[in-house]
C-alpha cells in the first residue's frame, strides 16, 4: 500500500518535493521515477554523545557512559535510543514489532541471537529448510532491521535479540541454544567455520541446553583439531 501511495504522489505532485523516512526498504515499481535514496550510516562518537545528551533530558533517564554507548550500539540513533529506552516506562515500538512477528521469524532470530558467532546463511538454510519461504522470511527481517546479513552471514543485535529472550520461555530458550549449537557443529563439519573455536562455543551452548551428552561427543571429537591448531 505505501508502495503504491509512493508511485501515485510521485506521478502526481509536481510543485514540491516528497519525503519519506522508512525503518523498511521500500520496493517500488518499475516505471516509478527513481528516487533518491540515503541510507544513514552511523553516529560517530562526538554526535552520538550528544544524542545520548539530548535523549537522557528529554527522556528523564541516567545518561550511560559514552564507551558503553558505542559498545552496545555502534553508532545506531536506533539503537542509542533502544538502549535509553530500557529504564522508561512508555510503550516500545520495538516489543510491538516483535510481538507481531510469526512463530518461524521469532525462533530464527532467538536461535541466531543465542550464537556468539555469525551464522552461515547456508547452515541455517539447511536447519530452517532450504526454500523460497525461508528467504522470503529472511528478507522481511532484513526489512524491518531485525537482522543484519553481511557476507553471507548473520546478525542479531544484542539489543534486538534480548527483548526476545526475555519474553521467551526456558523451553524455547534451550531449543535455541540446541539448535545454535548444532548450526556451529555442522559448519565445522563441512569447513564452513570462520574458526574451530566454534567446537567450544558448541559444547558451551549444548551445556547451556541442558544437553551434556552432546557436549561431550563434541568435545571428544574436536579435542585433537583444537590442540593441534593450539587452541
Amino acid at each position: 500500500a505505501v508502495a503504491e501511495a509512493l508511485h501515485y504522489l510521485s506521478r502526481h505532485v509536481r510543485r514540491s518535493r516528497v519525503f519519506v523516512a522508512s525503518r523498511r526498504e521500500i520496493h517500488l515499481s518499475a516505471d516509478t521515477p527513481p528516487p533518491i535514496v540515503t541510507h544513514l550510516g552511523p553516529l560517530d562518537a562526538h554526535s552520538a554523545s550528544a544524542m545520548v545528551d539530548a535523549l537522557a533530558e528529554r527522556m528523564q533517564v541516567p545518561r550511560p557512559a559514552d564507551e558503553e554507548v558505542l559498545r552496545a550500539t555502534h553508532g545506531s540513533p536506533f539503537h542509542i535510543r533502544r538502549l535509553l529506552a530500557r529504564t522508561t516506562p512508555e510503550d516500545d515500538s520495538l516489543e510491538v514489532t516483535l510481538g507481531e512477528l510469526g512463530e518461524d521469524a521469532r525462533r530464527l532470530l532467538r536461535v541466531i541471537g543465542a550464537a556468539p558467532h555469525r551464522p552461515s546463511l547456508a547452515a541455517l538454510r539447511r536447519r530452517f529448510g532450504d526454500d523460497a519461504a525461508f528467504d522470503a522470511l529472511v528478507h522481511d527481517l532484513g526489512q524491518r532491521f531485525l537482522l543484519e546479513v553481511e557476507r553471507g552471514r548473520a546478525r542479531v543485535h544484542d539489543l534486538v535479540g534480548e527483548p526476545l529472550a526475555r519474553h521467551a520461555s526456558e523451553a524455547e530458550r534451550a531449543a535455541a541454544r540446541e539448535a545454535c549449537a548444532a548450526l556451529c557443529v555442522d559448519e565445522l563439519e563441512r569447513g564452513e567455520a570462520p574458526s574451530r573455536m566454534l567446537a567450544v562455543d558448541a559444547a558451551q551452548l549444548y551445556l547451556e541446553a541442558g544437553r551434556p551428552e552432546e557436549a561431550w561427543a563434541v568435545i571428544e571429537g574436536w579435542h585433537s583439531a583444537l590442540a593441534a591448531a593450539g587452541q
